[in-house]
């Protein structure tokens, strides 16, 4: 993943509803919400072509959790 790309941070609990879904454009607030809901990932989308795609990659507890 290319961290100098356009991303966005989903706030997401695992048995989520559309409504509990949070999004963040700072880096510094999702790590905080990542940290103050611990049972919580944030999710990472980047901007390519126009569109958001999942990075696979994750926030939780404050810690990058980078996908396989």
């Amino acid at each position: 993943m290319d961290y100098n790309e356009l991303q966005i941070y989903v706030l997401v609990s695992y048995d989520f509803q559309w409504d509990d879904i949070v999004i963040y454009k700072s880096l510094d607030e999702a790590i905080e919400a990542s940290i103050n809901y611990p049972d919580w990932r944030v999710e990472i989308f980047t901007s390519k072509d126009g569109k958001y795609l999942p990075s696979y990659s994750y926030y939780k507890n404050g810690n990058l959790v980078l996908a396989d």
